[in-house]
């Protein structure tokens, strides 16, 4: 084989790689995966069984806490665990529908909005899709 010869099937070679490689990448971007909704990626965090109506759970989502509270039978609430204030956790109030952070009083809302206290911003929602007795969680917002 010639010098020219091997040239011209290496960039060939090279070029069909590239190609491949490029056609896998649209093909990987096209086809749905599981576990994907409306653009989310959803995860499974928690049994609805294991939620009762009132209550709160939390859960980790990666290294992210993220706090359950089961408002009626068919509706989760997810919102970050972690007051927006100095990073202390937040903790489900039953008797004021509120949350609370212990360390400096602040207060949020269902909604994650701040009611009272030194917050700067409201905590961070999370979508919440319920199917088959499971709840699901995605990283987006809610």
């Amino acid at each position: 084989m010639n010098r020219r010869t091997f040239l011209r099937v290496a960039s060939r070679l090279v070029a069909a790689l590239w190609g491949a490689s490029f056609l896998w990448g649209w093909l990987r971007y096209l086809t749905p995966r599981e576990g994907l909704t409306w653009g989310r990626m959803w995860t499974p965090v928690l049994d609805l069984d294991e939620l009762p109506v009132g209550e709160a759970r939390q859960v980790n989502i990666g290294e992210r806490p993220v706090l359950l509270i089961r408002v009626k039978p068919d509706a989760v609430v997810a919102l970050s665990a972690v007051c927006t204030h100095r990073r202390c956790g937040v903790v489900w109030n039953r008797d004021q529908e509120a949350l609370t952070c212990p360390c400096h009083g602040g207060r949020f809302a269902l909604s994650g909005q701040v009611l009272a206290g030194p917050p700067p911003s409201p905590l961070r929602r999370y979508a919440v899709h319920l199917q088959n007795g499971k709840i699901f969680l995605s990283g987006g917002p809610g």
